[in-house]
């Protein structure tokens, strides 16, 4: 489970209650975390950082996910 703890995630969801319920779930389970509220800033995660998984909302603000992805 170690190797798993370390494993980086960012959450882009433009539903604020149902971001915070899957950072806090994946947080809970020891991941590194970051959210982005809308694909602009989202975008920004991904150029300042590496991450193992994106969760994707393909119905987000400013840049949808689809054309994000």
């Amino acid at each position: 489970m170690e190797v798993l703890s370390k494993l980086r995630f960012l959450v882009i969801e433009d539903e604020l209650s149902l971001l915070k319920i899957i950072a806090l779930r994946l947080k809970d389970e020891g991941y590194i975390v970051d959210t982005a509220k809308d694909g602009k800033e989202g975008k920004d995660y991904i150029d300042a950082f590496e991450y193992d998984c994106i969760i994707l909302d393909l119905m987000i603000p400013i840049i949808d996910g689809l054309t994000l992805l």
